[in-house]
């Protein structure tokens, strides 16, 4: 490909990252002023909340090679405003996981990036650059949700290794990966800082948290309030979509 069309394919892709990331600002900005769509219900009208589900002391659930993990939502971190799944791409002799976030946006943003081709829209993209190797209890601190196919954990470990040591990417393509770096104002780069942040406050509070008594362990906040005896079956008839249902015969 001419590097003139290179060029325009990278600022295509770009402007399409910005325009998420702008959009993903704003709603941050309208949730952090109140706005309605923001606000909780009026106290009147809910009840206390139950506590979420944490694990127990003992680390009884340890992940495995392969694993997309949802980490809980722990008090003051970024999982208890958002959902972050990772990708477990290895374990070490010592007993710790490699591990890897997946991006909150449909497109890769910087070199560091690669879209998955992964269909449910939290996983399209892994933030190959954001890896962190931790301890086997903080991650831990998660629920299993799904599972990576061997050749896309190679892939991912793939470009690990290109980001560590300049390895060439073998299999995987230059249009899967996000646009090169090169300004020092690029809003990429508060970006990273944002996710680096968001990774790093996790595993500061996974271990504050561990470290504390089952009893004194805090609980984080649960979005929805509806008691068990609220549930209500779907008000909708069980013929196919597009279907009228059939209507019974009054019995004489």
């Amino acid at each position: 490909m001419k590097p003139g069309a290179n060029n325009e394919r990278h600022s295509r892709h770009l402007a399409r990252w910005l325009a998420e990331w702008k959009l993903d600002g704003l709603l941050r900005l309208a949730d952090a002023d109140g706005s309605p769509a923001a606000s909780s219900p009026p106290a009147e009208q809910g009840r206390p909340i139950p506590p979420a589900p944490l694990p127990p002391a003992e680390v009884s659930d340890e992940p495995d090679v392969g694993e997309i993990r949802l980490l809980y939502p722990l008090p003051g971190t970024e999982a208890a405003q958002r959902p972050i799944y990772v990708a477990v791409l290895g374990k070490k002799a010592d007993g710790s996981f490699l591990i890897a976030p997946f991006g909150r946006f449909s497109l890769p943003a910087v070199p560091g990036e690669w879209r998955t081709r992964i269909r449910p829209p939290p996983l399209r993209v892994l933030c190959v650059w954001n890896a962190r190797t931790i301890p086997a209890a903080a991650a831990a601190l998660s629920w299993r949700a799904g599972r990576l196919q061997p050749g896309k954990v190679r892939q991912a470990l793939e470009l690990h290794d290109h980001l560590r040591s300049g390895a060439a990417l073998a299999s995987i393509s230059d249009r899967d990966i996000g646009p090169p770096l090169r300004h020092p104002l690029d809003p990429r780069l508060q970006y990273q800082a944002e996710e680096a942040d968001a990774i790093e406050g996790f595993l500061t509070a996974a271990e504050s948290w561990l470290n504390r008594a089952p009893l004194a362990r805090p609980q984080p906040p649960v979005t929805y309030d509806i008691a068990p005896s609220e549930w209500k079956l779907a008000a909708e008839s069980r013929a196919p979509y597009g279907k009228r249902p059939r209507r019974r015969r009054k019995r004489r």
